[in-house]
Protein backbone atom coordinates (compact mmCIF):
# COMPACT_ATOMS: atom_id res chain seq x y z
CA UNK A 1 0.00 0.00 0.00
CA UNK A 2 1.41 3.64 -1.23
CA UNK A 3 1.51 5.68 1.96
CA UNK A 4 -0.34 8.76 1.04
CA UNK A 5 -1.39 11.79 3.97
CA UNK A 6 -4.57 10.04 5.16
CA UNK A 7 -2.71 6.91 5.94
CA UNK A 8 0.08 8.59 7.89
CA UNK A 9 -2.75 10.58 9.15
CA UNK A 10 -4.69 8.04 10.64
CA UNK A 11 -1.17 6.19 11.85
CA UNK A 12 -1.21 9.49 13.81
CA UNK A 13 -4.71 8.91 14.97
CA UNK A 14 -4.02 5.62 15.86
CA UNK A 15 -0.49 6.94 17.69
CA UNK A 16 -2.50 9.11 19.86
CA UNK A 17 -5.25 6.44 20.77
CA UNK A 18 -2.49 4.35 21.88
CA UNK A 19 -0.26 6.63 23.34
CA UNK A 20 2.96 5.23 21.75
CA UNK A 21 4.28 3.89 18.63
CA UNK A 22 5.36 0.32 20.56
CA UNK A 23 1.85 0.38 21.48
CA UNK A 24 0.30 0.47 17.95
CA UNK A 25 2.63 -1.66 16.77
CA UNK A 26 2.08 -4.13 19.56
CA UNK A 27 -1.53 -3.69 18.69
CA UNK A 28 -1.57 -4.20 14.99
CA UNK A 29 1.33 -6.90 15.31
CA UNK A 30 3.71 -5.02 13.38
CA UNK A 31 7.36 -3.58 14.70
CA UNK A 32 7.94 -0.53 16.55
CA UNK A 33 10.61 0.92 13.79
CA UNK A 34 8.12 0.39 10.91
CA UNK A 35 5.75 2.40 12.36
CA UNK A 36 8.51 4.98 12.55
CA UNK A 37 9.76 4.81 9.14
CA UNK A 38 5.64 5.13 7.90
CA UNK A 39 5.46 8.23 9.31
CA UNK A 40 8.41 9.92 9.03
CA UNK A 41 8.72 9.13 5.30
CA UNK A 42 11.42 7.26 5.22
CA UNK A 43 9.27 4.14 3.29
CA UNK A 44 7.07 5.18 0.65
CA UNK A 45 4.84 2.05 0.91
CA UNK A 46 3.74 -0.38 3.45
CA UNK A 47 3.94 -4.32 2.36
CA UNK A 48 0.71 -5.94 2.03
CA UNK A 49 1.59 -8.39 4.75
CA UNK A 50 2.00 -5.50 6.94
CA UNK A 51 -1.14 -3.70 5.71
CA UNK A 52 -3.54 -6.51 5.91
CA UNK A 53 -2.62 -6.37 10.06
CA UNK A 54 -2.09 -2.44 10.17
CA UNK A 55 -5.57 -1.48 8.63
CA UNK A 56 -8.15 -2.93 10.74
CA UNK A 57 -6.45 -1.19 13.97
CA UNK A 58 -6.31 2.43 11.70
CA UNK A 59 -9.78 2.12 9.53
CA UNK A 60 -11.12 4.09 11.61
CA UNK A 61 -9.44 7.29 11.17
CA UNK A 62 -8.57 6.28 7.36
CA UNK A 63 -11.69 7.63 4.60
CA UNK A 64 -14.34 5.47 4.01
CA UNK A 65 -12.71 3.92 0.39
CA UNK A 66 -12.19 1.14 -1.03
CA UNK A 67 -9.01 2.06 -2.20
CA UNK A 68 -7.82 1.20 1.14
CA UNK A 69 -9.44 -1.57 1.46
CA UNK A 70 -6.56 -4.76 2.35
CA UNK A 71 -6.56 -7.96 -0.32
CA UNK A 72 -8.29 -9.80 1.62
CA UNK A 73 -10.94 -7.32 2.06
CA UNK A 74 -11.49 -7.33 -1.37
CA UNK A 75 -11.36 -10.98 -2.25
CA UNK A 76 -13.70 -11.31 -0.18
CA UNK A 77 -16.11 -9.44 -1.94
CA UNK A 78 -15.12 -10.40 -5.35
CA UNK A 79 -18.15 -11.93 -5.94
CA UNK A 80 -18.79 -7.85 -6.66
CA UNK A 81 -15.53 -7.61 -8.94
CA UNK A 82 -14.04 -5.59 -6.25
CA UNK A 83 -11.39 -8.35 -5.33
CA UNK A 84 -10.52 -9.21 -9.38
CA UNK A 85 -7.19 -8.51 -10.89
CA UNK A 86 -8.53 -6.01 -13.59
CA UNK A 87 -6.65 -3.82 -16.33
CA UNK A 88 -7.28 -0.93 -14.76
CA UNK A 89 -5.73 -1.84 -11.10
CA UNK A 90 -3.39 0.63 -10.30
CA UNK A 91 -4.96 3.93 -11.75
CA UNK A 92 -7.15 6.15 -10.38
CA UNK A 93 -9.45 4.58 -7.89
CA UNK A 94 -13.00 6.12 -9.20
CA UNK A 95 -11.72 4.95 -12.81
CA UNK A 96 -11.34 1.31 -11.74
CA UNK A 97 -14.60 0.89 -9.87
CA UNK A 98 -16.11 2.99 -13.16
CA UNK A 99 -14.51 -0.05 -15.16
CA UNK A 100 -15.67 -2.45 -13.38
CA UNK A 101 -19.58 -1.25 -13.86
CA UNK A 102 -18.40 -1.33 -17.48
CA UNK A 103 -21.44 -3.53 -18.10
CA UNK A 104 -24.35 -1.64 -16.29
CA UNK A 105 -23.53 1.67 -18.29
CA UNK A 106 -26.01 1.92 -20.36
CA UNK A 107 -24.39 1.29 -24.74
CA UNK A 108 -26.10 5.51 -25.23
CA UNK A 109 -23.37 6.78 -22.52
CA UNK A 110 -20.52 4.79 -23.25
CA UNK A 111 -18.54 7.05 -25.67
CA UNK A 112 -19.55 10.00 -23.78
CA UNK A 113 -18.03 8.51 -20.56
CA UNK A 114 -15.09 6.51 -22.22
CA UNK A 115 -13.91 10.30 -23.49
CA UNK A 116 -14.75 11.74 -19.94
CA UNK A 117 -12.38 9.49 -18.54
CA UNK A 118 -9.56 10.13 -21.14
CA UNK A 119 -9.77 13.59 -20.67
CA UNK A 120 -9.39 13.07 -16.51
CA UNK A 121 -6.47 11.04 -17.53
CA UNK A 122 -5.03 13.99 -19.81
CA UNK A 123 -5.29 12.65 -23.28
CA UNK A 124 -2.71 11.10 -22.90
CA UNK A 125 -1.39 8.65 -25.72
CA UNK A 126 -0.98 5.88 -23.47
CA UNK A 127 -4.71 6.16 -22.65
CA UNK A 128 -5.47 6.39 -26.47
CA UNK A 129 -3.70 3.36 -26.52
CA UNK A 130 -5.60 1.39 -23.65
CA UNK A 131 -8.69 2.59 -23.59
CA UNK A 132 -10.00 2.85 -19.75
CA UNK A 133 -12.65 0.16 -20.89
CA UNK A 134 -12.72 -2.31 -23.11
CA UNK A 135 -15.75 -2.28 -25.16
CA UNK A 136 -17.77 -5.94 -24.29
CA UNK A 137 -21.09 -5.35 -26.61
Amino acid sequence: MKIDRPIQQAIRGAVAHFRTNSDLARAAGVTQPAIGRWLDGKAAAISDANWERLYPVIAKWLPDDPSYWPRSMLAALGDRGLGRAHPCDGRPPWLVEMCRAWDEIPADYKTAVRIACMAALGGTQDAAKNPPMAETG
